[in-house]
């Protein structure tokens, strides 16, 4: 108790406190009286989220699964924030294998479509320093946001939040995402896709992001209820693994 006052007293603003002991239950023999805990914390950091892993009782304020087999596979209404690793374990191990860019990529973007974050552990050595390739998986993820991150950061799912590979996002003002995934790493990108009409229908502009506005070709109900649209030819990377339309309301 002490010391989570010290931390939340002493270093400024505090925005979530997110406790790993799903254990610390009542009955459990290490109960460390977490409604106290909760109310001394959030005394001291008004409007603080508290994320007393696991264990719920009213201080999980959003849902915290582990792992990549553990990420949620549909639209979840609570909140929620998919745990992974980039290497094969929490800490750093010597000859770890790595997720690619690409997985990395797949796993934000249905986690966002589906509601969620991504939390991504990346373990450092003795000395402080990153493995060289996981900071090449790193780099090319951030190459990635450079150009589509428009579609991630400050949006939220909309409805029908996936189909297939397609998943869908929405910034504040109305412009909506189709974000399109490839299956597996080196794997071709479809040359057309189709998304509901009713979200295509009324748009001002089609577009792929990073294209500098170039307008897509688009077919309105190519099929019942859905609108095709084609990409262009000569997409490459940092696009390789994912491409973002944009579709301006």
């Amino acid at each position: 108790m002490a010391q989570i006052r010290e931390l939340l007293s002493g270093y400024g603003s505090v925005d979530i406190l997110w406790l790993d002991g799903g254990q610390v239950q009542p009955g459990s023999g290490q109960d460390i009286d977490v409604p106290g805990l909760a109310r001394m914390a959030r005394e001291l950091q008004p409007g603080l989220l508290i994320v007393d892993r696991t264990a719920g009782g009213g201080y999980e304020d959003y849902l915290t699964p582990e792992g990549t087999h553990a990420m949620p596979t549909q639209f979840m209404p609570d909140a929620w924030e998919a745990c992974m690793t980039l290497g094969d374990w929490w800490g750093w191990s010597r000859n770890s294998s790595y997720h690619s860019s690409g997985a990395i990529i797949r796993y934000l973007v249905r986690a966002v479509a589906r509601n969620g974050n991504l939390l991504l552990d990346v373990g450092p050595d003795a000395r402080g320093e990153l493995d060289p390739e996981a900071i090449k998986t790193l780099k090319a993820v951030g190459a990635w946001l450079k150009v589509n991150g428009e579609a991630i950061y400050s949006t939220r799912p909309i409805k029908p939040y996936e189909l297939r590979n397609v998943f869908f996002t929405r910034k504040a003002d109305g412009t909506v995402y189709a974000i399109v995934l490839s299956e597996n790493d080196g794997q071709a990108m479809p040359k057309t896709v189709t998304i509901p009409s009713v979200i295509a229908e009324h748009a001002k502009a089609i577009t792929l992001v990073g294209r500098d506005g170039v307008a897509l070709t688009v077919k309105p109900e190519a099929a019942a209820g859905m609108t095709e649209i084609t990409f262009p030819d000569g997409v490459s990377s940092p696009c390789a693994d994912a491409w973002a339309i944009k579709i301006n309301n």
